[in-house]
């Protein structure tokens, strides 16, 4: 089954290439919040010739291997400040964004799911049991599951989505 997932990127721009550190935020419920911000290593971006360029990798705890071993490269052509704009990298992810001065700003969907059996396996072997839980649920909202039993919230099912912030070096 295919799922579709969203989140929201925010980036600093700067017209040459970039190694960024950003954060990565899953939406949940407020008790969830400590264990839903990620930090993004090896994140990357570049606006050259009217083309935004930006790699990153998801979090091992939302993903596991099978996903965060492969980069996220969305491509799309800028013209002006400020600007709406698509992105694509053509097989895993589509996206929708806003460029205002220094903060790109992207709403992404996926065409992937992680496995939430292997999140979990690789969760109980980093974590005590309490935050296990704690972040097998955020593993569970960024798939779009709905966690409307422990808050109102919680996404609906159908989405899922974070908030990405970078810190330019």
């Amino acid at each position: 089954m295919r799922a579709i997932l969203f989140f929201i990127v925010s980036f600093s721009i700067v017209s040459q290439a970039a190694k960024t550190t950003a954060t990565y935020q899953v939406p949940v419920p407020a008790k969830l919040v400590p264990y839903a911000t990620f930090v993004l290593e090896n994140t990357s971006l570049e606006i050259k010739n009217e083309t935004a360029d930006l790699t990153y990798y998801l979090p091992l705890e939302i993903v596991h291997s099978q996903i965060h071993d492969t980069p996220i490269h969305l491509k799309g052509k800028v013209k002006s400040f400020p600007q709406q704009f698509q992105m694509t990298d053509g097989e895993h992810a589509q996206a929708s964004c806003s460029l205002r001065k220094k903060d790109l700003t992207c709403i992404v969907s996926y065409g992937f799911a992680p496995n939430l059996e292997s999140v979990a396996a690789y969760l109980k072997k980093t974590y005590p049991a309490r935050e296990f839980e704690m972040r097998f649920q955020v593993a569970r909202a960024f798939v779009g599951e709905d966690l409307s039993d422990s808050s109102a919230n919680a996404t609906d099912g159908t989405e899922s989505g974070g908030v990405v912030s970078v810190t330019l070096p």
